[in-house]
């Protein structure tokens, strides 16, 4: 049987039934089975595209069913969202054998009365894909964008509202675009251009340095990036391009002493300690155990020293108040903003969720600014782009008397400041070509 289409049928499953996430579940079954580079491929192409397009594969399969998506087996939806998907958007995959593939494996699965409906279903809609129509998107714009875009409805609106519909659906598109892969070189072991041009010269892979920060890396069409020598000595870390501008906008120097709030599974954490080339100390935070074991593993693999770690919930931990030179709290969030990477996020969150998160947020960006010294410097990030987790977070804040926000614009080459009007940095996919992101930073006055 098909080992590419086996495996992204179980982990959308999973996905679907326990709510796991796609890079964590897809990694595990792909390196279990041991599959070749093809296989590994539509592998990762049906999985991530399946989450992507999910809503408009869903409209599809309810106008085709007699049965509600919604009301499917969870295996079920997934065989029709997965033979739909290639009919639909996998041009070189003839429809024969994506509908043939998809029958073989429901008759694996299930009893053969699911597995005839389900070929029924995928011959129809092949038959027909060209009646679909969508809701038109002058009368029910919202209803439009979140079916032919795949995005929930409840967030379609919340765009709309901000930014309007024109940009709502750029934002959309940017969200289904296969996003860029960043690395961050580990400045304790590799200076940039080296490690791009090894890159380049030993694995053939298509590099460039970014713009910003000086430490960013593009990888073009790479794949294996964490089976190199230079992964696993330490030379470089997957980082996304605006997530590596919150160690900078701290302004570190060696020596100090920095507390870093949530710190798993350690990106952050050890890009600052490189930045303090480290000297001094780094009090990294995370309430659970097996996070700060994640912490710990890639502080040894990057060569880090300065990271002292502790397993506590912050919002509850006492320590002695104005200790900090520094403060990074990359919160908890909905990570809206990381809807390319993670695209079933999407289909998880709820906007109940956000108001919860919000609520914590606030409580720990407080806490945070007891623990800084006056003069000191405190980040708060997320990788999200609501309003009600960054702007309304930081108003709270900025509430009190001793503290003043930062023009963060200084990090950014002149001809990227033009994108960003507020001291505070709000990267949006579809404007940056970043992910979502947002970075303040508070200094405490005296």
């Amino acid at each position: 049987m098909d080992k590419a289409r086996v495996i992204a049928y179980k982990v959308l499953t999973q996905i679907d039934s326990e709510e796991v996430y796609s890079n964590l579940s897809l990694n595990r079954e792909i390196n279990r089975a041991n599959l070749e580079f093809r296989d590994r491929r539509l592998a990762t192409e049906l999985v991530y595209g399946v989450l992507r397009m999910r809503g408009h594969l869903d409209y599809i399969i309810n106008q085709f069913s007699k049965h509600p998506v919604k009301n499917l087996d969870p295996g079920v939806r997934n065989l029709l969202r997965l033979g739909v998907y290639q009919i639909k958007f996998l041009d070189k995959i003839p429809v024969r054998a994506a509908v043939h593939t998809t029958v073989e494996l429901a008759k694996r699965d299930f009893h053969m009365g699911i597995a005839k409906f389900i070929n029924g279903v995928l011959r129809n809609i092949d038959r027909k894909i060209d009646q679909v129509s969508f809701p038109d998107q002058i009368k029910d714009p919202v209803g439009y964008i979140s079916t032919f875009y795949s995005h929930p409805e409840w967030l379609v609106k919340k765009w709309v509202k901000r930014y309007g519909v024109k940009e709502t659906i750029e934002l959309c598109k940017a969200n289904n675009r296969v996003p860029e892969l960043t690395i961050r070189a580990n400045t304790l072991k590799i200076d940039p251009a080296t490690l791009a041009n090894n890159l380049a010269e030993k694995y053939g892979y298509e590099v460039s340095l970014l713009p910003y920060p000086a430490e960013g890396i593009l990888l073009e069409n790479a794949t294996g990036f964490t089976q190199l020598k230079e992964f696993y000595e330490g030379e470089f870390t997957v980082q996304g391009q605006a997530s590596m501008l919150v160690a900078h906008a701290l302004q570190l120097k060696p020596g100090m002493k920095v507390a870093d709030l949530c710190a798993a599974p350690g990106g952050k954490t050890t890009h600052m300690a490189a930045l303090m080339r480290n000297e001094g100390e780094i009090l990294a935070i995370d309430i659970y155990s097996h996070k700060i074991d994640l912490i710990e593993a890639n502080c040894k693999r990057l060569g880090v020293t300065n990271v002292k770690t502790l397993c506590a919930d912050t919002t509850t931990l006492e320590l002695k108040e104005e200790q900090f030179d520094r403060i990074l709290l990359d919160a908890p969030c909905s990570g809206l903003g990381l809807l390319a990477q993670k695209p079933e996020i999407r289909w998880m969150k709820t906007e109940k969720e956000i108001k919860e998160l919000a609520r914590l947020q606030k409580i720990l960006l407080k806490k945070g600014l007891s623990w800084l010294k006056p003069g000191g410097i405190m980040v708060y990030s997320t990788c999200t782009i609501t309003e009600e987790e960054n702007q309304k977070v930081l108003e709270e804040a900025l509430k009190m008397d001793s503290v003043e926000l930062i023009d963060l614009r200084y990090l950014l080459p002149e001809e990227e400041k033009e994108l960003f009007s507020t001291p505070y940095l709000e990267f949006l996919p579809h404007v940056t070509e970043t992910e979502g992101f947002f970075i303040a930073a508070i200094r405490k006055l005296n």
